[in-house]
């Protein structure tokens, strides 16, 4: 039997420690990892599900007479910045819009679409083309995200068939 000597003897256990301190590393980082995932995944169905609501107004809108009170353009200020390309409603408590979630039913109209879901607010702004025979629309839906909002913006027109040719 052979013997070994003293100074051999610890080696195995000081690179068992430095083994685990490395594996127990990892770990934490692979935990860190996992938590930053999640956050992306809450985020990315935040985004899908205001997406939807975004594309559901807009589909909504194309069912919608050209004169319907729910298209007129309220706020004229906003026309040339419909789609918020200034993240304006990123930062307001109140954004500045046309219409918002109550005038779905304006004039006794009946909403028909995907109903309103915690947490979310819809938006949408009208503003005449330059030609004055369309209109521009962007629809807007935001969510609390920290301490200020986030937004996805859907956009589409509609044109008049009043006095157009055949």
């Amino acid at each position: 039997m052979r013997k070994r000597s003293r100074s051999a003897r610890g080696t195995t256990l000081i690179e068992a420690m430095i083994a685990m301190l490395v594996v127990t590393i990892g770990g934490v980082g692979a935990l860190a990892i996992y938590k930053v995932q999640l956050g992306m995944n809450a985020d990315a169905r935040r985004i899908t599900e205001a997406t939807a609501l975004a594309r559901d107004l807009v589909e909504g809108m194309a069912l919608w007479p050209f004169d319907d009170a729910r298209l007129s353009n309220d706020v004229p200020e906003n026309d040339t910045d419909i789609a918020d390309t200034t993240q304006a409603f990123e930062d307001a408590a109140v954004p500045v819009a046309d219409h918002g979630e109550a005038d779905l039913t304006k004039g006794s109209a009946t909403w028909t679409g995907l109903p309103s879901r915690d947490g979310f607010e819809r938006y949408w702004n009208v503003a005449p083309d330059a030609t004055g025979r369309a209109i521009r629309i962007a629809a807007i839906v935001r969510w609390q995200h920290g301490s200020g909002w986030r937004r996805v913006v859907a956009l589409t027109s509609r044109a008049s068939t009043t006095g157009m040719g055949p």
